[in-house]
């Protein structure tokens, strides 16, 4: 039973998060995601579950409905959900939401792009398998 009155917002259990539509969307952006074993699966979904803790839960829910909306529009423009359409037709759905001019859907479809790399880049093993280094960031002078 949520503290309603510590002033913080309830978090949402981890089961409320809808990894099946998640998992689609980060498949599309991370091809390396689309070669995860169970184990790294699993981890992708610990690391996000981690990053969702710390939302509050109206950011959560939005996330949530953030993705049924990618679905909804998966099925306008293709008659599929967004995971069961072909590569070509995700990328279009993919572009339109990262150049989109309503400010509020290209905000939170970097935020869903900056979850997905999070489940990808926050595996320490993968993250060196694709070159990715934690450190300070090197410029070419």
């Amino acid at each position: 039973m949520p503290d309603y009155n510590s002033g913080a917002e309830p978090k949402p259990k981890p089961r409320e998060f809808d990894f099946e539509r998640f998992d689609a969307v980060q498949r599309a952006l991370l091809p390396r995601a689309e070669k995860f074993t169970l184990a790294e699966r699993e981890h992708s979904h610990l690391v996000i579950m981690g990053v969702l803790a710390g939302l509050p839960a109206t950011m959560q829910m939005k996330l949530r409905i953030f993705l049924i909306a990618i679905d909804a529009l998966s099925l306008l423009m293709g008659l599929s959900s967004f995971g069961g359409l072909p590569p070509s037709k995700q990328n279009t759905i993919l572009r339109l939401l990262f150049d989109c001019p309503l400010g509020v859907i290209r905000k939170g479809f970097w935020g869903l792009n900056a979850l997905a790399k999070m489940g990808v880049y926050g595996q320490a093993d993968i993250a060196a398998e694709l070159g990715y280094t934690r450190g300070t960031p090197r410029f070419n002078d």
